[in-house]
């Protein structure tokens, strides 16, 4: 992170209506007591509220670089293969249901027959 003036407190201008620290504050009011990081809703204003927001960009990285690392395998990581292992999902589970239907349809036919078989003669 980049050094920054200690006693300059991060300011942020707030872009839409926000529930900051149990307040609503209202959009374009500028705040300088929010200690955490900011969101989409808040506009850094000063070199600290911007070291502030560069340093959460640089966790978010580090989170996803940490996630990937522990994963290797997970088709996320790749939108090609992602998509073929949604595809051979769907599919799997489209053959699978097939086979079920047939063995039903099968079961259904054998029952019906049986009923017509054990049908008394009509008077």
């Amino acid at each position: 992170m980049a050094d920054i003036d200690t006693d300059e407190r991060p300011r942020y201008r707030v872009l839409e209506l926000s529930l900051i620290g149990n307040e609503l504050i209202e959009e374009g009011k500028e705040i300088d007591n929010y200690d955490g990081y900011p969101s989409g809703n808040l506009e850094p204003l000063n070199d600290a509220a911007k070291a502030k927001a560069a340093e959460l960009v640089e966790i978010n990285k580090q989170r996803i670089r940490d996630i990937q690392a522990a994963n290797p395998f997970s088709a996320t990581l790749d939108p090609e293969a992602l998509g073929k292992a949604i595809s051979q999902g769907i599919a799997d589970a489209m053959q699978a249901q097939a086979a079920e239907q047939a063995d039903l349809n099968a079961r259904l036919a054998a029952a019906l027959e049986a009923l017509a078989a054990a049908k008394p003669a009509a008077k």
